[in-house]
């Protein structure tokens, strides 16, 4: 590579709902400028919450996307490729399978990290997504299968943690995928309610 090349990196997010493909590139000075930034609805976690396993079809459309995210970051020259996984893939009684199984088909490792692994990073970036160098801020990442809550002021994390909040979850448990009666919605806005008091009473 010439000195002044610009180096590109790629990154991989594998969630419960959507996997999520961003290639970004430096230049000499230390500024990013984004190249390829997609997601795909793969429902990693589709039956998840029945059986606690990822079922064949599901872990199929993910190694697809991610093998076919991977050839992309290679066409373009990518430096390295960094693959985390989330809730899916924490809480599936196969996940160790279903890592392998991306691993032989993409070539990729798919990295599974702890909520609050996911809500510091989700924290990280975004304040250097905003810019921000001072003041308080509160992120929360809401996913398929958790949302992670992180408050912190200035360049600290004061707190960050993980509840099982998820689009996928709720979607799978009440059926909200299709026409639901008015005591399903109620039934369904309470539990996300009690799932959320974690948060209760912050501000």
């Amino acid at each position: 590579l010439i000195d002044d090349e610009p180096e590109r990196y790629a990154v991989i997010d594998a969630g419960t709902n959507s996997i999520k493909f961003h290639i970004g590139e430096r230049d000499v000075e230390g500024h990013w400028r984004t190249v390829v930034d997609r997601a795909e609805l793969t429902r990693l976690g589709e039956g998840l919450t029945q059986d606690g396993v990822i079922i064949a079809a599901a872990l199929e459309r993910t190694a697809a996307a991610i093998a076919g995210m991977a050839d992309e970051a290679q066409r373009h020259g990518v430096r390295a490729i960094a693959a985390v996984g989330t809730a899916g893939l924490r809480i599936a009684k196969n996940g160790d399978q279903a890592v392998a199984a991306i691993q032989a088909r993409a070539g990729v490792h798919v990295e599974v990290i702890s909520g609050e692994e996911e809500g510091r990073l989700a924290y990280l970036a975004a304040k250097s997504g905003l810019g921000l160098k001072a003041g308080s801020l509160v992120v929360f990442d809401t996913g398929g299968g958790s949302s992670q809550f992180t408050f912190g002021h200035d360049s600290s994390v004061d707190e960050r943690f993980s509840v099982e909040v998820g689009a996928v979850r709720y979607t799978e448990r009440y059926r909200l995928d299709g026409a639901v009666s008015s005591g399903v919605l109620q039934e369904a806005l309470a539990a996300i309610s009690a799932d959320l008091s974690r948060i209760d009473g912050r501000p």
